[in-house]
C-alpha cells in the first residue's frame, strides 16, 4: 500500500510542479523538483514490487528494505518538495533520506543474495 500512496503523492506533486507551482525563470528549483519527482515515482513502483516479492519470500532483509525505502522516500522527496514550496526551508534532511534510501537498497540486494524462503502460503 505504501508503494501506491508514494506513486500517488508523486503523481500529484508532479501536476503541482506543472501547473500550479511558479518556478518561471527559476531552472535551479524546477531541476530539484523533477529530481524528487523522480525519485518518488520510482521508489514508489520499487515498492510495489518488493511487495509482489515479499507475498512469495519470507526475508527480513527485504521487509526491512522496504520499510527504509519509504523512510528514506520520504524524508528525501520531502525535503526538497518543501525546498521549493518554502523559500527559506533548507534541504537537510535530504542527504539523510538519501542514505536512508542506498541502506534500504543494501538491504533488498542482500536479501536477494541470501535466498529468501519460499512462503508456501504466497
Amino acid at each position: 500500500m505504501a508503494g501506491a500512496l508514494l506513486g500517488l503523492v508523486a503523481v500529484v506533486f508532479a501536476a503541482l510542479g506543472s501547473h500550479a507551482i511558479d518556478m518561471q525563470g527559476q531552472p535551479a528549483l524546477r531541476q530539484i523538483w523533477q529530481t524528487a519527482s523522480l525519485i518518488n515515482l520510482f521508489h514508489s513502483a520499487a515498492l510495489i514490487g518488493l511487495a509482489a516479492l515479499a507475498r512469495h519470500f519470507q526475508s527480513g532483509w527485504l521487509i526491512w528494505g522496504a520499510g527504509s525505502l519509504i523512510v528514506g522516500t520520504l524524508l528525501f522527496c520531502g525535503s526538497l518538495y518543501l525546498r521549493v514550496m518554502v523559500e527559506s526551508a533548507t534541504t537537510a534532511l535530504a542527504p539523510l533520506g538519501g542514505m536512508i534510501l542506498i541502506a534500504g537498497w543494501l538491504l533488498v540486494t542482500l536479501g536477494l543474495l541470501r535466498g529468501a524462503r519460499v512462503n508456501p502460503a504466497g
